[in-house]
C-alpha cells in the first residue's frame, strides 16, 4: 500500500512534545466510520541527535535508524500493508530545515506536509485535506486556519488564514503557519526544497517561492495547533536579522511599502472575518493527557498572546 501522506517532523531534545505531535498524526490514519477506508499515512521523524531516541522510539512503537544506515526491517508499505507507518532516523543535519529535506527526499506519499514537535493535527484533518485535494484537482497548496495554544495545550487564540499578495510575502511576512499547510508531492519532484541557509525564515521563503508557480487554496477551518512555548524559533531575534536580509526592509522605499502591505492585508482579514470570536469544538492532546485528547468546546479571538502571557506560560512546567 502506497503512503497517501507523508509528514515529516523535525526533531531536536523536544521529545516530551513530539509525543503529542505523533498522537496528533496516529490517529487520522484510523477510521472513525468502517465504511470509510483507513488513509494510509507514513510520519518520518528527523531528529538531529536527541539522548535516548532509540528508548523513546520503542516506547512509542516506531521504527528507528541511525546515521542513514541500511534498514534491518522492512519500511515500505508494501510488505507488511500498513495503514501507519512511524520512523525515526537519527542523523546530523545542518539546521531545521536541511531535517525537513532530508525527511521529503524520503518520502513516499502523494500529499506531504511537515509539523514541528511542539504542533498538532486536529481530529479528522489529514481525511479533510484528502477531501479538498480530490475536489480541486488543480490545487497544489493547501493551508488551513490555526489554533494558538500555552504551554499546557489550552487554546488561547484562532488565527483565520488569508491569502496573502506575493509583495506581502516579500516583504512583510508570509502571516500562513506552516503546520496547517499541506502540498502535493509535484512541487518535491519539481526540486523546490527548503534553503538550508536560513535558520528561521525558510519556511517563509519557500513559500513565497511556491506561491510564484503553484496554485494555493485556502481553507476556512482549523486543522492544526501551534504551542507557545516560549522557545519558538519565530519568537527570537534571528528571525529579524534574517527577514532584513532577505527581504530588503531596512531601506525608507520599503519601510513605506511594508506600512501600506499592511494596511491591505489588515482589510482582507476584516473582509475574511479574521478579527471576530470564533466557536472552536475540537479535541487536543496535551502534556497531561499525551495518548488521549481533551475535548475542547468555547469562543476565541484572534489576538495574538502578550509577552508577558508567554512569559507566564513558558515559567509552568510540562
Amino acid at each position: 500500500m502506497k503512503p497517501l501522506f507523508s509528514i515529516v517532523t523535525p526533531s531536536f531534545h523536544q521529545l516530551e512534545w513530539l509525543k503529542i505531535c505523533v498522537a496528533s498524526v496516529r490517529d487520522q490514519a484510523d477510521a472513525l466510520n468502517p465504511r470509510i477506508p483507513s488513509l494510509s499515512v507514513e510520519h518520518i521523524i528527523q531528529d538531529g541527535g536527541s539522548a535516548k531516541l532509540e528508548e523513546f522510539a520503542k516506547q512509542i512503537g516506531a521504527r528507528f535508524f541511525l546515521d542513514g544506515s541500511p534498514p534491518s526491517v522492512p519500511t515500505s508499505f508494501d510488505s507488511p500493508p500498513l495503514s501507519y507507518h512511524l520512523v525515526i532516523h537519527q542523523e546530523d543535519d545542518a539546521g531545521m530545515y536541511d531535517a525537513i529535506n532530508r525527511g521529503l527526499r524520503k518520502a513516499k506519499g502523494d500529499y506531504l506536509a511537515y509539523i514541528n514537535c511542539d504542533e498538532q493535527y486536529l481530529p479528522g484533518t489529514l481525511r479533510t485535506i484528502a477531501d479538498t485535494f480530490d475536489q480541486h484537482p488543480d490545487v497544489d497548496i493547501i493551508f488551513g486556519d490555526t489554533l494558538l495554544l500555552d504551554i499546557n495545550c489550552q487554546p488561547v487564540s484562532y488565527r483565520r488564514v488569508v491569502r496573502p499578495s506575493p509583495r506581502y510575502l516579500r516583504h512583510v511576512s508570509p502571516n500562513l503557519f506552516s503546520c496547517a499547510m499541506f502540498f502535493r508531492r509535484r512541487i518535491i519532484d519539481d526540486g523546490i526544497f527548503f534553503e538550508k541557509k536560513w535558520r528561521v525564515i525558510g519556511d517563509a521563503v519557500w513559500m513565497y517561492r511556491v506561491f510564484q508557480k503553484y496554485h494555493p487554496y485556502f481553507l476556512r477551518q482549523p486543522i492544526a495547533a501551534f504551542v507557545l512555548t516560549g522557545s519558538n524559533l519565530s519568537s527570537g531575534t534571528g528571525q529579524k536579522t534574517e527577514w532584513t536580509q532577505w527581504s530588503g526592509n531596512n531601506r525608507r522605499s520599503v519601510q513605506w511599502l511594508c506600512h501600506l502591505l499592511n494596511i491591505q492585508q489588515r482589510l482582507q482579514k476584516l473582509a475574511a472575518g479574521a478579527y471576530g470570536r470564533h466557536r472552536v469544538e475540537t479535541a487536543l492532546f496535551t502534556p497531561s493527557s499525551p495518548e488521549q485528547r481533551v475535548p475542547v468546546k468555547m469562543a476565541l479571538g484572534s489576538h495574538w498572546p502578550s509577552a508577558s502571557t508567554s512569559e507566564s506560560a513558558a515559567s509552568q512546567p510540562v
